[in-house]
């Protein structure tokens, strides 16, 4: 009786214990399937359990697709052979690994990041490993965009530098292309020459635009024009030599637009020269611009009601995979092996600060057609004066030039002075103060200042001019800049300049602008 009820008694622990196991198990199977996070046991790299969490991750309908199936199937191939080394040192040590982040290939092929903490353990009797993995994608994206951030600061810093060195180099060569004109006689060949030596040497400026288009320094200086001549300019300008044969449909009522000209003028280039390496073997490109009304009836992009003019340039070339679609104006993305990943980016910029839209519509051997929309203006286009320069020698109006580069002084002056106008030059704020102040009392005081923005040494525009402005509250002044980390119009305001010119100029310019303030 003793040992039956001791037989009982030990049945019962065991049901207890199975019980107990039973409902430890389901609890423990409860919680994997229910984590947000994929649980996969596999041994030896065979599947032979996922959670849900693991099923929506791959991209599958069930468990029945993946179970018995490798897990090397699921592993992007950059990362099989050190997810093999680690499986094995775990099988031989029966520890832990560290975590690792790698990457996982869904059922549809797309790429995701993934952070997977792997363990050895016993499942059912058998040597497994139970792997815990995390989807990290987002994670990574958004760790990309702060290292893109971060170059974006970079980027802008060194833009500044070369923006600056690099304009006024431009502004040499142009400014002794435009003396050398001087020599010449007008349609002569040599003078031709000249001139589209001038003009090619004026785009050469765009290098650096397309830098500053990112960050706050390339805010737009607008004017009001119509969009219709930029685009047919630099479209044959960028398809020269190529076998793709431009067509323009463009409405001769196209309304103006207020933008930055060379602002504008980067985009149609970029947009174009991403359409010309699209058709190698040559094709076609079709530019259309034509006027464009939202309404709350028709408005399915991101820009408010009203008028707008829309161009779009529509190639026959290699079109544009999904998955690159989707990533076409991030900074630093690109398909090229050679290439930069900022053209398309900074085109994006650059229509965002103008308060338009871009879009690219695209397939796989389709060919591409991107699309821009930028705000009307009821505005007056603002003529060019095409007149030539005629200034008599009598003239004879006395100017301060400041200029820390000594070759920009001395062309300047050489050009200025065969217009006839007498030119004393400085390299500095301090030496400006100087000379003003010791003129001001002379017979023969200046008529105008020409001040450089940013000096290496000493004062620049903006400190000099503040000390100019004591001496003499009516000072004619015009400030000049390679670069500048401000808007030249709020600067020419906010410190009493008169006007501004931009670095490269052609001496043409710079004496145009001279007329008009000392006529005013």
């Amino acid at each position: 009786m003793t040992a039956s009820k001791q037989l009982i008694e030990e049945i019962r622990g065991r049901r207890e214990i199975q019980e107990n196991l039973l409902e430890s198990e389901s609890r423990y199977k409860t919680l994997v399937e229910n984590i947000p996070d994929t649980v996969i046991v596999h041994i030896n790299g065979e599947i032979i359990y996922i959670n849900q969490a693991g099923v929506e991750l791959l991209g599958l309908k069930n468990t029945d697709e993946i179970i018995g199936s490798p897990l090397s199937k699921f592993i992007h191939p950059d990362y099989i052979e050190i997810v093999n080394q680690r499986i094995e040192k775990m099988n031989d040590e029966g520890k832990s690994v560290a975590v690792l982040e790698e990457k996982f290939i869904r059922l549809d092929g797309g790429v995701i990041d993934v952070e997977t903490a792997p363990m050895p353990f016993i499942y059912y009797g058998k040597q497994a490993i139970l792997v815990v993995i995390r989807d990290i994608t987002e994670r990574k994206k958004m760790e990309e965009k702060l290292i893109n951030a971060a170059k974006l600061d970079s980027l802008s810093i060194i833009a500044g530098t070369i923006a600056h060195d690099f304009n006024n180099i431009l502004t040499a060569i142009v400014g002794n292309i435009s003396v050398a004109k001087l020599y010449t006689k007008e349609n002569s060949e040599l003078n031709n020459i000249l001139i589209d030596a001038e003009k090619y040497s004026m785009k050469a400026k765009n290098l650096t635009t397309q830098l500053l288009t990112f960050t706050k320094e390339g805010t737009p200086v607008k004017k009001i024009i119509s969009i219709k001549d930029l685009i047919i300019e630099n479209t044959l300008f960028v398809l020269r030599g190529s076998n793709i044969t431009s067509l323009f449909f463009i409405k001769e009522d196209l309304w103006p637009v207020e933008v930055d000209e060379v602002q504008i003028s980067q985009v149609i280039t970029n947009v174009v020269i991403n359409a010309r390496q699209a058709m190698l073997k040559g094709g076609s490109l079709e530019i259309n611009g034509e006027n464009f009304i939202i309404t709350k009836d028709n408005n399915n992009l991101p820009l408010s009601e009203g008028r707008y003019v829309k161009v779009s340039f529509k190639d026959t070339g290699i079109g544009i995979s999904e998955e690159n679609l989707a990533k076409i104006f991030d900074p630093y993305f690109t398909t090229k092996e050679k290439g930069s990943g900022l053209g398309l980016a900074s085109t994006f910029s650059i229509i965002k600060k103008h308060q338009g839209y871009i879009e690219v519509k695209s397939k796989l051997n389709q060919g591409a057609c991107f699309i821009f929309y930028l705000p009307a203006t009821n505005k007056k286009i603002e003529e060019k004066n095409q007149t030539s320069i005629n200034i008599p020698h009598s003239f004879n109006a006395k100017i301060l030039f400041m200029d820390d580069e000594q070759v920009i002084s001395e062309l300047v002056q050489k050009a200025l002075t065969k217009y006839g106008f007498e030119v004393e030059t400085v390299e500095n704020g301090n030496d400006a103060i100087t000379k003003y102040q010791e003129n001001i009392l002379s017979q023969r005081p200046y008529d105008l200042v020409i001040l450089d923005l940013s000096i290496c040494e000493g004062l620049g525009g903006k400190e000099t001019i503040k000390e100019l402005i004591k001496i003499n509250p009516e000072i004619k002044a015009i400030l000049s800049s390679g670069y500048s980390y401000e808007s030249l119009v709020s600067i020419t305001k906010e410190y009493g300049f008169k006007d501004y010119i931009m670095k490269p100029y052609k001496i043409d310019d710079l004496i145009k602008i001279i007329i008009k303030n000392l006529s005013e």
